[in-house]
């Protein structure tokens, strides 16, 4: 067995036709990207690798066993590539994992989440704009976040961006954490459209998605917007289902492995 290998690291989801779609399609390029390598994977969610477990018989590791599972086949040139969004979190479970595993931490290269800096916004700015809208048409493209302690700036600068770029019909907001859905009624009062089309920011599509964005409840996103007379078109489609995504997190990965050392938690 080889000496080297790169792991996947999730947060999960129960529902198995967007995590084929998303986890799966994720999990797969960074394997092909890395063929010289054993592969691992992992989620960090241990109430949805139970849920899983129960519910369809899956075994998936959680990050602390796939650690002591690379260790224990003598892994010493680890690359470890989370799916999250933001340094948020469910990443910092990532690096302490590492800290506490096995392997020599100098012998582990944790690739950065989705959007890590001006190159990923720029290229989000890029996956974005093709999926919206046109700006000159009078719907409004919003989109749902998860949100993070310490991450609302990143999507008031995404969004800053999308403005920058022409697409001023695009509106992030989150469904938990700063800044909820505060932008996107705010900026409903100041516009007035007709026409909304809501779709996940979320890698993804999942309980979130499925409920909070679109589901029948009058707090649901949906709902909210409906209430203000506005007629609304749901996508439940993850990022992760794009090639575009797709191809940063194995950008990442690459970066990670091209690196003499990276320093957890940069």
């Amino acid at each position: 067995m080889s000496n080297k290998g790169v792991m996947v690291v999730s947060f999960g989801t129960s529902y198995p036709e967007t995590r084929e779609r998303t986890i799966g399609a994720i999990e797969r390029r960074i394997r092909e990207a890395f063929p010289d390598r054993v592969f691992y994977s992992a989620w960090t969610s241990r109430f949805l690798i139970r849920k899983v477990r129960e519910k369809e018989g899956l075994d998936i590791a959680d990050i602390e066993e796939a650690m002591a599972t690379a260790a224990a086949d003598g892994v010493t040139d680890l690359i470890v590539q989370p799916t999250q969004m933001l340094r948020g979190e469910e990443y910092a479970k990532v690096t302490d994992a590492v800290n506490k595993s096995g392997i020599d931490p100098e012998s582990v290269r944790i690739g950065k989440p989705l959007l890590a800096d001006e190159r990923d916004l720029s290229e989000m700015v890029g996956i974005l704009s093709g999926l919206s809208p046109d700006p000159s048409g009078g719907t409004v493209m919003v989109w749902m976040g998860h949100g993070s302690p310490a991450g609302s700036g990143v999507y008031i600068r995404l969004e800053g961006l999308l403005h920058d770029a022409g697409y001023t019909n695009n509106v992030i907001g989150t469904v938990e954490y700063e800044p909820g859905f505060r932008p996107v009624q705010e900026y409903m009062d100041r516009r007035r459209p007709e026409r909304a089309v809501i779709a996940p920011m979320l890698v993804v599509a999942g309980e979130h998605a499925i409920n909070d964005m679109a589901g029948v409840s009058a707090d649901s996103w949906k709902s909210r917007l409906e209430a203000l007379g506005i007629s609304t078109e749901c996508v439940i489609r993850g990022l992760g289902e794009y090639r575009e995504v797709q191809d940063m997190y194995v950008r990442h990965a690459r970066e990670a492995a091209g690196e003499d050392r990276y320093s957890i938690g940069e």
